[in-house]
């Protein structure tokens, strides 16, 4: 079980590293382009939009990261180390995004990340609508957990 603890800038390299990482692993077709260096930027345009960032740990190392924007009922991000997958760190912070937003949220990601899909369809959440991803010029899958009853 990872540790969670909140983000601070102190982590702004690790969680760009690991950001950037996760990413081209799970979309390397979609974001070839984008570097390593131009995360730190997007994370701080992202904190300036409301993003409540949690980062898994263990011990001193980063292991994943969720981004939820509470007052829109959106988890905007969960990333996963590709060396740290299957571990369940994903499930932790599904989880705690649960916690966080019990009425429900929705979450988007890219229409071919299978492994994603199969993640948060076995988590109990329902893939709602296929739409442009406001981001890039590429299609997403909305999901959306409905919370607990």
């Amino acid at each position: 079980m990872a540790t969670l603890i909140a983000y601070s800038p102190d982590f702004k390299a690790q969680l760009a590293t690991l950001w950037h990482a996760s990413w081209l692993s799970s979309n390397p077709v979609i974001f070839p382009d984008d570097t390593v260096e131009q995360v730190p930027r997007l994370i701080d345009e992202h904190m300036t939009l409301g993003w409540r960032v949690t980062l898994a740990m263990e011990e001193d190392k980063l292991i994943g990261f969720i981004a939820l924007k509470p007052d829109q009922n959106w988890l905007d991000q969960l990333f996963i180390a590709p060396e740290c997958q299957g571990r369940g760190v994903g499930a932790q912070l599904l989880n705690y995004a649960k916690s966080q937003m019990p009425e429900g949220f929705k979450l988007r990601t890219g229409i071919e990340n299978n492994g994603a899909r199969r993640f948060y369809n076995r988590f109990g959440l329902k893939e709602i609508d296929i739409t442009k991803s406001p981001y890039r010029d590429v299609e997403v899958v909305v999901f959306q957990w409905t919370g607990a009853k």
